[in-house]
C-alpha cells in the first residue's frame, strides 16, 4: 500500500536546507544594515563637529570694532601625549542680539575630572562686559561654562596674521582663524575670515 505524503525525515532535511538557505540570505543584509548605521553615526558626530566650529566662528566674527589692542587672545596648549588643548578667546556681541551685553566669549576643552562629575568636551564661556586680556584663561571654572559639544578630546587653533599661520596670537582681530576639533578619532577644520571689521 502507498501513501501520499512525506515522512518525517524528509520535512525535516527540507525544514533544514531552508534554514541554510535563509541564513546565507539574510547574513549580507544585516551586515549591510549594521554598516549603514556605523556610517550614519560616524556622519552625525562629524556634523556635529562642524556644527560646533561654525558656531566659535560665529561668535568671533560678530565682533566688537577693533579699537582693543587685545581683542583675540590664542593660547597655544598640548596635553600629555601631544593632543591638542588649545584655548580661544574673544570679542562679541553676539550676545546682544539676545539682549545681554557684549563681553568675551571663550572656548575650551574640559578633561575628566577626579573629584567633579563633569562631562568632558568642548565648552564655552561668556563674561559680559569684560575683553579678553581681563579674563583668567587658566581659572575657568567648568561648571559656569556651556557644554557646547561632549567627548571633544582636542582643540587646536591657529591664527592667520598677514602671510603666516601662528599657533599663539594676541593682539586686534586677525585676517583669519583655523579651527580643528578633535572627537573620537575624526577631526574636523574650519576656517573663520574676518571681515574688515
Amino acid at each position: 500500500m502507498r501513501r501520499s505524503g512525506f515522512t518525517l525525515i524528509e520535512i525535516m532535511v527540507v525544514i533544514a536546507l531552508v534554514g541554510v538557505v535563509a541564513a546565507v540570505g539574510f547574513a549580507p543584509l544585516v551586515h549591510v544594515v549594521s554598516q549603514l548605521r556605523r556610517v550614519e553615526t560616524e556622519f552625525g558626530g562629524r556634523q556635529a563637529q562642524r556644527l560646533a566650529a561654525q558656531q566659535i566662528g560665529r561668535d568671533l566674527r560678530r565682533a566688537t570694532p577693533p579699537h582693543l589692542d587685545t581683542a583675540l587672545i590664542v593660547r597655544h596648549r598640548d596635553k600629555l601625549g601631544g593632543d591638542a588643548d588649545d584655548m580661544i578667546a574673544g570679542l562679541s556681541v553676539r550676545r546682544t542680539e539676545q539682549g545681554k551685553i557684549a563681553g568675551t566669549v571663550v572656548y575650551a576643552v574640559v578633561r575628566e575630572h577626579l573629584v567633579r562629575r563633569i562631562v568632558p568636551g568642548l565648552y564655552r564661556w561668556f563674561f559680559p562686559g569684560d575683553n579678553p586680556a581681563q579674563v583668567d584663561l587658566e581659572a575657568l571654572d567648568p561648571e559656569e561654562g556651556e557644554l557646547v559639544l561632549p567627548d571633544v578630546t582636542g582643540l587646536r587653533v591657529r591664527v592667520r596674521t598677514g602671510e603666516e599661520w601662528s599657533d599663539e596670537y594676541r593682539g586686534a582681530y586677525p585676517v583669519g582663524v583655523r579651527i580643528a576639533l578633535q572627537r573620537e578619532g575624526a577631526r574636523t577644520s574650519y576656517a573663520v575670515v574676518f571681515p574688515d571689521i
